[in-house]
């Protein structure tokens, strides 16, 4: 599912959205979109405005080129004055982009149950999240007993529910990829295992919408994971203490923060209670919407 024509549709999809029949955008098709730009808005915006390669790295007017090195344009005025003709030794030179800093993201090893895994760069170092990381996001989070799809993902939806991209496999919104790289980087090189992702048929929930996340990571115990989602803005937090996982999930801008303690064991109804020893102190009873 490279190149741009899925570019639309996996945003709407992002938001719940229906796509249209016809696929093609010749904006889109231009500019060869293929990364959300800013994830944490889930907007589309121009790969080549920002990045190592973007304009805002490019230098117009460099240091003073060493003698027979091709000649920038603060120097123009010098040589015409000495009455050197600079022409003929201008070249592109001077507009080559200044060196890239060093990324410093660190990748992510995920692990579904079963022992499939991939390690992945889940946001590229200009912020942005690639189509193809949501894809393989995706696939990881695939419903139970759903055979893995080859990768890429066909250029077009081949599902016969709208919501779905193939059988079974529903993209999820750019930003939580966005989260678990901010997991990643906080508990490095330790993998985080994803236990539940999309669960269609499960009612109106953030896991029937492809929203959502119960995943734990290694060696780190699920109260310190809960913590670091508590600082997330317009994330949803859900705090099982006994269960394995911790629940996370994205909701529109503006949304604030929400959260809550279930104290059901696996299998039984949910149990909210308003707090827990080192975890809440009061209020976790009060949140928006459900896991």
């Amino acid at each position: 599912m490279h190149g741009s024509l899925p570019y639309l549709p996996l945003v709407m999809t992002a938001l719940g959205a229906s796509y249209p029949s016809s696929l093609t955008n010749p904006l889109v098709d231009a500019l060869g979109h293929d990364r959300y730009q800013k994830p944490q808005q889930e907007r589309v915006a121009d790969p080549y405005s920002a990045g190592p390669l973007g304009p805002s790295r490019w230098s117009l007017l460099p240091p003073l080129a060493p003698p027979g090195a091709p000649v920038p344009f603060a120097s123009l005025a010098l040589l015409i004055a000495s009455g050197e003709s600079p022409i003929p030794r201008l070249t592109f030179a001077a507009f080559q982009a200044e060196p890239a800093p060093r990324c410093r993201r660190r990748p992510a090893t995920l692990v579904r149950f079963g022992g499939e895994s991939e390690t992945l760069h889940l946001v590229e170092c200009d912020g942005s999240v690639l189509e193809s990381t949501i894809e393989h996001l995706s696939v990881l989070a695939r419903p139970p007993g759903v055979q893995r799809p080859p990768l890429p993902l066909p250029d077009t939806p081949e599902s016969t529910l709208v919501t779905e991209w193939v059988d079974q496999i529903r993209l999820l919104p750019p930003r939580l990829a966005v989260i678990v790289q901010r997991i990643a980087e906080a508990f490095p090189y330790r993998p985080i295992y994803l236990i539940s992702g999309y669960r269609p048929g499960s009612g109106h929930g953030f896991h029937a919408h492809g929203q959502a996340l119960d995943l734990f990571v290694m060696n780190v115990s699920n109260e310190r994971v809960y913590k670091l989602c508590r600082r997330m803005n317009d994330v949803g937090c859900g705090y099982y203490p006994n269960n394995k996982f911790v629940h996370i999930d994205v909701r529109p801008p503006g949304t604030g923060k929400a959260y809550w303690i279930d104290t059901s064991a696996p299998g039984e109804p949910s149990n909210y209670v308003d707090s827990w020893p080192g975890v809440e102190a009061g209020g976790a009873a009060v949140w928006k919407g459900g896991p």
